[in-house]
């Protein structure tokens, strides 16, 4: 074993079981050279120095420690203060306008479901006749009338329009449950948020 290895397992050797081989080595190389040996009995002396001045911390000095660790954790972290007074009134207000919301909306489906369910569907579809092309006789000898002449296809064809208006059932009910779901959805974020 070198000298620059006996002195870093100096700094280790304290750590180690008392059977262990890099002891032993350590040992034997220090027997034989008087530098390392020197330079480990000041290792010695210091570590039995640092032992006998063992200080028993108090627990009021310990709490001390403590407070003054936290404190400056809060000072440069500002956003770790928990904060009681303020959150709590607001949340109160805000869960109350939450809930009522959330009434709100399931009065609206509620209605509109019952609405829907005791009258039915608003709209019946009307069967058309089959368009033929010829102009009906009743029609052709009056200057005034309505008759229906199908249209050539031009290859373009319409999108589907679906045919809810404010006024109808559905429409109520597809908006409460979008809103139902959206506070439900904030109401879990508020939680998560507060946690």
């Amino acid at each position: 074993m070198t000298c620059e290895e006996a002195q870093q397992l100096m700094e280790i050797v304290w750590d180690l079981p008392e059977h262990d081989l890099r002891r032993r080595r350590l040992q034997d190389h220090l027997q034989g050279c008087r530098s390392c040996a020197a330079e480990y009995e000041m290792w010695v002396e210091s570590m039995e120095m640092v032992h006998s001045l063992k200080h028993e911390v108090s627990d009021i000095e310990a709490e001390n420690v403590n407070r003054n660790v936290m404190d400056r954790i809060y000072r440069d972290f500002p956003w770790l203060v928990e904060e009681t007074s303020k959150s709590s009134a607001i949340s109160r207000v805000f869960r109350k306008r939450l809930i009522i919301w959330i009434a709100g909306f399931l009065a609206l489906f509620v209605s509109s479901l019952l609405y829907f369910a005791l009258t039915g569907s608003s709209s019946e579809p009307q069967p058309e006749a089959a368009p033929t092309g010829i102009i009906p006789t009743g029609v052709a000898g009056s200057n005034y009338g309505s008759y229906n002449i199908p249209k050539t296809n031009s290859g373009i064809i319409d999108p589907f329009v679906a045919g809810m208006k404010p006024t109808e059932p559905e429409y109520w009910m597809v908006l409460s449950i979008l809103g139902v779901g959206l506070a439900l959805i904030f109401l879990r974020r508020l939680n998560r948020v507060r946690r």
